[in-house]
């Protein structure tokens, strides 16, 4: 595994090697730039390809530079937002579309981010210039484009059709479920955006895939795991059920099988290590709380089955882990 230096220690050593311009830029601009950004500082070309060089700065794309160890410890998805901003300055004109767009919306895929940002021509013939950096899709609009954050995308509806042309059902399940639950679209406009590529290669997945959003999930582990469920036959539990017993309100759950008495719980092990999760509170505790909260479950005749990433992963372990809960089968 690559040795990470401690922040601190990058930050003296990038002090010591970069230019005061460089460092000043980088500082100013959240440690990424673009050629004609560095040119306004007055920054020459032969110290960007210096920087280059001695690890200093990556350059990911053809005019766009940004500082090695950020873009080393960068999520894919943030990487790829990146080069969707850069390439947005250079060429404001380029609408983006599929996981780029997905990318400016914040919307979550579980399939591999693709190195090079995805733009649409808005026709079918190939005309204008080929980039070799941009994958262009040579497919009319199906409606207009969007500015969002100075740059031209597909609307969100578009983007969910898209993505479930090419992703994996999954992936486009959970693309689709984020952004129904943050009121980015909804169930009708995705039908009628389907309606309108009739004919386009994948559509017919993408109907498939897309008749089973439920905005009611939570995180794209809990779309992955409902997919799951299906492709292995077991019957969809209802998502995001609420408990209460004599003493008041006892739990929200992520799955619940009613007439098997089976509640489900994905991820259950963050809400102990996540910082964010644990808001400052003892993890010792919270494992204490879970306890009492699965006590309660219990009598009121609920059983609990948990999993976590590394199940959705190895779905024959989900799978195991589900029979002997004694989940339902679909009929």
């Amino acid at each position: 595994m690559e040795h990470i230096e401690p922040r601190i220690t990058q930050e003296l050593r990038l002090g010591a090697d970069l230019t005061p311009d460089l460092h000043s830029l980088l500082q100013t601009h959240k440690d990424r730039f673009t050629t004609a950004t560095a040119a306004h500082w007055g920054i020459p070309h032969a110290t960007l390809h210096r920087a280059v060089k001695r690890g200093i700065l990556t350059r990911p794309m053809r005019g766009f530079y940004v500082r090695t160890d950020v873009w080393r410890e960068a999520f894919p998805e943030q990487r790829h937002q990146w080069l969707v901003e850069a390439l947005a300055q250079r060429a404001p004109h380029l609408i983006f579309a599929y996981e780029s767009a997905a990318a400016v919306y914040g919307i979550p895929r579980l399939d591999k981010w693709h190195s090079r940002p995805q733009v649409i021509s808005g026709c079918r013939t190939k005309r204008g210039t080929h980039r070799a950096s941009v994958k262009t899709f040579h497919e009319p609009l199906v409606a207009e484009s969007l500015q969002v954050r100075g740059m031209r995308v597909t609307d969100p509806a578009t983007t969910i059709v898209d993505l479930a042309r090419r992703d994996s059902m999954w992936s486009a399940v959970a693309s689709a479920d984020h952004a129904v639950r943050h009121k980015m679209t909804d169930v009708d406009a995705i039908n009628e955006r389907i309606k309108s590529m009739s004919g386009r290669t994948g559509i017919a997945r993408a109907r498939t895939y897309l008749t089973h959003i439920d905005g009611r999930a939570e995180s794209v582990g809990e779309s992955w795991s409902r997919i799951l469920l299906l492709l292995h036959g077991f019957e969809i539990p209802d998502l995001q059920q609420s408990f209460h017993d004599e003493d008041g309100f006892v739990a929200r759950c992520d799955f619940h099988w009613e007439d098997a008495g089976i509640i489900g719980e994905f991820d259950g092990l963050k809400k102990y290590v996540d910082p964010a999760t644990l808001n400052g509170r003892d993890p010792r505790k919270v494992l204490a709380e879970e306890k009492m909260r699965e006590d309660r479950l219990r009598q009121l005749g609920l059983q609990t089955v948990r999993w976590i990433w590394a199940d959705l992963k190895d779905p024959t372990r989900l799978i195991r882990r589900l029979k002997k809960a004694g989940v339902p089968r679909s009929q």
